[in-house]
């Protein structure tokens, strides 16, 4: 069954209804009072108020959104940034799967398929890893550490 894109724009509308979407604003006060909260004494997050949320993060603006249930319901999700995440990774499969499947130019099919599997791990991405020259000191036992020492330290070596 094939979605015309009247009804998608419909579709959309309505789940746009029905998702809350925060200003930037409430965003910013939500990570500011989840930051401040974690590091606090913990209590039953579903009994917080929002004069307990104005004494953490000193913004009385909590107070008229505070009424709003989806405001609510939305601020005391403390992972909601997670599953956010995850929805866009969702999100970004679909996108990359879209391109593979209808770009017109074939190197964008080609660099959406090579995106999707380096992201399935299946591929290893092309960059240089960098390697410091001191690494092997880490492994080394005391007799090598010494030696490694005084070849590299000016106080043991003879004069030229």
């Amino acid at each position: 069954m094939k979605i015309s894109s009247k009804d998608q724009k419909a579709i959309d509308h309505v789940v746009e209804l029905a998702i809350f979407k925060p200003t930037p604003e409430q965003r910013k006060l939500k990570a500011e009072f989840w930051l401040a909260y974690s590091d606090g004494p913990k209590g039953d997050v579903s009994k917080l108020t929002a004069s307990a949320v104005v004494s953490i993060t000193d913004s009385s603006a909590v107070e008229s959104w505070w009424s709003d249930p989806d405001f609510k319901s939305w601020f005391l999700k403390e992972k909601s940034f997670e599953y956010q995440v995850e929805y866009l990774a969702g999100e970004a499969l679909e996108i990359i799967h879209e391109i593979m499947i209808s770009a017109d130019k074939a190197g964008d099919r080609l660099s959406a398929a090579k995106l999707a599997v380096e992201m399935a791990g299946k591929l290893k991405p092309k960059t240089d890893k960098t390697v410091f020259a001191d690494q092997a000191i880490a492994s080394m036992n005391q007799a090598e550490l010494g030696a490694f020492i005084a070849r590299l330290s000016p106080a043991t070596k003879e004069p030229s």
